[in-house]
């Protein structure tokens, strides 16, 4: 597993297991990927949207494959606050 992948997944359950959620496709990408993964926005009941919260609280980086996205701008700037910040992940002894 990657690091801070546990952790990730740890946090990941914890805030998403028995809430009713929604899937948002991205019209500019593909809906699976090249090993048959549905690639989506995952979206609380309250409209968070919980991509963008695992990458400001350091448990994801903002990644772009090929096309610019619908969050990209935002994701690419809560990626830049997680470093600034030592969260998760960019903390500097979360992977040693």
């Amino acid at each position: 597993m990657q690091c801070f992948g546990k952790e990730a997944s740890d946090f990941t359950k914890a805030h998403l297991k028995g809430r009713d959620i929604t899937i948002e496709t991205d019209d500019s990408q593909n809906i699976h990927d090249k090993y048959g993964r549905l690639l989506g926005y995952v979206i609380l009941a309250d409209g968070t949207n919980f991509n963008k919260q695992l990458i400001e609280e350091g448990f994801a980086h903002e990644y772009t494959y090929k096309t610019p996205y619908k969050y990209q701008t935002e994701f690419k700037t809560a990626e830049k606050n997680a470093k600034d910040g030592d969260k998760g992940l960019w903390n500097p002894t979360a992977c040693k």
